[in-house]
């Protein structure tokens, strides 16, 4: 329903291309659709993405390496419940979606937040700096790995899930068998679904067996 993706300087590029589409993206599902796709941040960070970027590493700490990740994006899922069903909710659930994420992250940090319309699903991409308070030498500093930890990880769906029921007064199906247990990665959703396909296999060989 959700995952995060880290960047470093060198890879920011073409993912603020990807989001504002200056950039042309050749798997699009509904290319027509492509005028629907808009920005939540664009009244809260004005500013060029990139622009918007370089100005908030000057103003905090960075390590000066290659491997430092500057940006994390969160891709969240329009719920199936969600989709297709009335537009205001489909608006409501990202307007809703952009304030949670600007609650845990920091509005000040933010560097777009694009709905994209023009793909297979209803989506959104919250891409932030990931800066965080120097608890030991005072002021602010980039840090994904303190952003977003492991407990951010394991309660993301959660909290949003509570947050989304007090919205709309019920349960929008954020919480499935994927995202129950905390966020996964992609790779660890395929091992999983692997792993199930084997069972799955192995239980149909044994019937074969019998």
């Amino acid at each position: 329903m959700a995952h995060k993706e880290k960047y470093t300087r060198g890879a920011v590029g073409h993912m603020l291309g990807h989001y504002d589409r200056s950039k042309e993206v050749p798997e699009l599902a509904c290319p027509a659709n492509t005028v629907l796709n808009y920005n939540l941040a664009s009244n809260d960070q004005q500013k060029n993405q990139l622009d918007f970027l370089h100005q908030r590493l000057s103003e905090v700490k960075v390590h000066n390496r290659k491997d430092v990740n500057v940006m994390v994006d969160w891709v969240v899922t329009l719920p199936q419940s969600l989709n297709n069903r009335n537009f205001d909710d489909e608006e409501r659930f990202f307007k809703e979606t952009y304030k949670f994420l600007n609650e845990r992250y920091g509005k000040e940090n933010v560097i777009s937040a694009y709905v994209h319309f023009d793909e297979v699903t209803p989506h959104m991409h919250y891409a932030f700096v990931p800066v965080v308070e120097d608890k030991k030498k005072g002021g602010y500093k980039l840090s994904a790995k303190e952003a977003i930890t492991r407990e951010d990880l394991r309660t993301f769906h959660k909290d949003l899930s509570n947050h989304m029921e007090r919205v709309f007064g019920r349960d929008v199906g954020i919480l499935n068998e994927a995202t129950k247990e905390g966020n996964k990665s992609i790779a660890e959703l395929k091992r999983q679904s692997a792993t199930e396909r084997l069972q799955e296999t192995t239980v149909e060989a044994s019937k074969i067996v019998s």
